[in-house]
């Protein structure tokens, strides 16, 4: 009879194995004695563990180091009794199965880390740890809420450094045991006040270093809960660097000691000066470019002004006018002078051709005589008549001619003509220039 067979590849069957013992044990807890303790350049650990009559192999890795230990990497020997957290997975090269360590302990404390990992996965499944559910810390709170004991180093630590940075004066105080049976009920109830007083822009919950019991009031879940209830964000700092709680994973921001919270929430004051200065010379910069740009549009609708100023105007008219009477008096002159040698010549010509011509010519003298009386006049008339042209073109530009006529010009007693009623107001005084004089006015309407 023929069986339905599955064969497998080493390397599939390896890889079925360690999924199957992954997923059976994603997280147990072994009690062994080390043996066998190795140390390579790579900063992992490899070891075994050991009871009375089994052996199983176990690896550290670097990455795991820091995750909370009690104990530290160095502080491992062989034949020291442990309590090992991890997962069971295979190595495939050797198909040999293996403890991947993720917690160590010494034995005698493992119950408390049992009890630990089994309240980290139960928060985690209710969304405690989730990063979208941490609130935003407001950078330099003026209003700060302290919960920590009075008389522990982790207040005085904290207010020095808050009065450094000069904010001493935002601190309110929770005073709370953080210490003993009773301490998670009393952070618990500071917590539901604070946020009842709804007075502090960011809660503090600190305290200093200790062993590992002596922090574990902040892995309570009465902790976690009220802290993930606040509706006022909360910063962390308990213990030291290595310390890592509960209440650090359900805080909005985990700082590593009492000391690095104020550091976090407060900037130095030299950053503040420096900002400041910063700022001014900025200022100062932008001030004189912006004077200076209004000054040159300033100086640009002077200079428009003056372009239409009607003094000005006049005196341009006035330089125009004299300088159109002298190029006309040129002018004349020129003609007249030209016309007075044309008749020089001609007179010469006549009285040299007259002796020679005079008996001849005796009998046409009257005849010629009026010719030359026609042309002599003809040329006065239309000198006078050109001397009458300049004449009456002087006349019309000539300023004083409308005063003559019967008008007045009316300036202010600073020379200035008045060409519109704006120009001067009420009580106002005026010069006003007639044909035969001056007088001063005053304007009373």
């Amino acid at each position: 009879m023929d069986f339905p067979r599955k064969v497998y590849t080493v390397s599939e069957l390896t890889s079925t194995i360690r999924t199957i013992l992954e997923q059976e044990f994603p997280l147990i807890w072994v009690k062994g004695e080390i043996s066998n303790l190795s140390r390579p350049s790579s900063g992992h650990i490899y070891f075994s563990l050991k009871d009375h009559s089994s052996i199983i192999s176990a690896v550290w890795f670097k990455s795991n180091h820091n995750l909370g230990q009690n104990l530290s990497p160095d502080s491992l020997k062989n034949g020291m009794g442990v309590l090992c957290a991890g997962k069971i997975s295979v190595y495939s090269q050797k198909g040999t199965y293996q403890l991947i360590v993720e917690f160590i302990e010494e034995v005698g404390i493992g119950d408390l880390y049992i009890e630990l990992e089994m309240l980290k996965r139960k928060l985690a499944k209710k969304g405690y740890f989730d990063a979208s559910k941490k609130k935003p810390i407001p950078r330099n709170p003026k209003r700060v809420g302290v919960i920590t004991a009075l008389s522990g180093a982790a207040i005085q630590d904290f207010l020095r450094v808050a009065k450094e940075r000069g904010m001493e004066h935002t601190i309110r105080i929770y005073p709370s045991l953080v210490q003993g049976e009773n301490a998670p009920e009393e952070i618990a109830k500071m917590i539901e006040i604070a946020n009842l007083e709804n007075w502090s822009q960011v809660l503090v919950l600190i305290r200093g270093g200790g062993s590992f019991e002596d922090i574990h009031v902040f892995n309570s879940e009465i902790v976690a809960d009220a802290i993930f209830r606040s509706k006022i964000p909360i910063v962390t700092g308990i213990g030291h660097e290595i310390d890592y709680t509960i209440a650090d994973m359900v805080a909005d921001y985990r700082c590593a000691t009492p000391t690095y919270v104020a550091d976090f929430l407060w900037e130095p004051r030299d950053n503040y000066v420096q900002m400041l200065d910063t700022l001014t010379t900025s200022l100062s910069i932008n001030m004189h470019r912006y004077l200076k740009s209004r000054i040159e549009k300033i100086k640009g609708y002077f200079e428009k002004l003056n372009a239409y100023d009607p003094t000005r105007k006049l005196k341009n008219l006035e330089y125009s006018f004299f300088n159109l009477v002298k190029n006309m008096d040129a002018e004349v002159r020129d003609k007249l002078k030209t016309n007075e040698n044309k008749l020089n010549q001609l007179i010469f010509r006549l009285h040299i051709q007259l002796n020679e011509i005079l008996n001849s010519a005796s009998r046409n003298f009257s005849y010629y005589a009026r010719e030359l009386n026609g042309i002599m006049s003809k040329k006065i008339n239309s000198l006078e008549n050109e001397m009458n042209l300049v004449i009456n073109k002087v006349n019309e530009r000539d300023p004083i001619r409308p005063i003559k006529r019967g008008y007045c010009l009316v300036r202010t007693l600073d020379g200035k003509v008045v060409v519109s009623a704006k120009d001067i107001e009420v009580g106002d005084k005026v010069d006003i220039l007639f044909r035969d004089g001056e007088r001063i006015a005053s304007i009373i309407s």
